[in-house]
């Protein structure tokens, strides 16, 4: 990551190199199950990997994007939202929106939540398959940030358009079987 100081194109800029390779999402149909299942548990270690980044303490925010500020994410507002000093503040928006209703199990529990360094975009179509070893690398993080962990999870059930049969059910399965790890 690298800032830019002067003109229009100021901010923050997330660079990655060019993954040779073909998404996921292209792929999803011709594999079978077994490679699958090693694709997503794949995703889900580098998932973990995030889950294991906070937010550096002198952010002063709990929920928001990597450089602290408000977010652009349109399952929560067509415009900015954030940032959030507290996951409790961040939660109260989820609560207003119908649209989120059917996850409220996520984030309506007694245990405390961390904020982590999260993709917040999943889904096939975002994951290549790299060429020169098959490894899945995740690209497109616009929507990456400090989320409360289970953003991650929500997210991908949004992100899978156009569907991927199974990717979500598979994404969720792994997903419980790692909590005890």
């Amino acid at each position: 990551m690298y800032r830019r100081k002067k003109g229009r194109d100021s901010g923050l800029w997330i660079c990655m190199e060019f993954i040779h390779g073909e998404s996921m999402a292209d792929m999803w149909g011709r594999a079978v199950e077994p490679i699958r299942r090693m694709w997503v548990r794949k995703v889900m270690e580098s998932v973990k990997r995030l889950r294991r980044l906070g937010p550096p303490k002198d952010l002063g925010v709990l929920v928001a994007s990597i450089e602290g500020g408000g977010v652009i994410d349109g399952i929560l507002s067509e415009g900015e939202v954030g940032p959030f000093a507290t996951v409790t503040a961040f939660r109260e928006l989820l609560q207003s929106d119908p649209n989120l209703e059917q996850y409220s199990n996520s984030w309506n529990s007694d245990k405390e939540v961390d904020c982590v360094l999260t993709h917040a975009h999943l889904a096939p179509r975002n994951i290549i398959l790299r060429s020169s070893d098959g490894e899945p690398v995740i690209i497109d993080w616009e929507f990456a940030g400090w989320w409360p962990e289970y953003w991650e999870r929500i997210k991908w059930h949004f992100a899978d358009f156009p569907e991927t049969p199974g990717w979500v059910e598979m994404m969720d399965e792994v997903d419980d079987k790692s909590v005890g790890e």
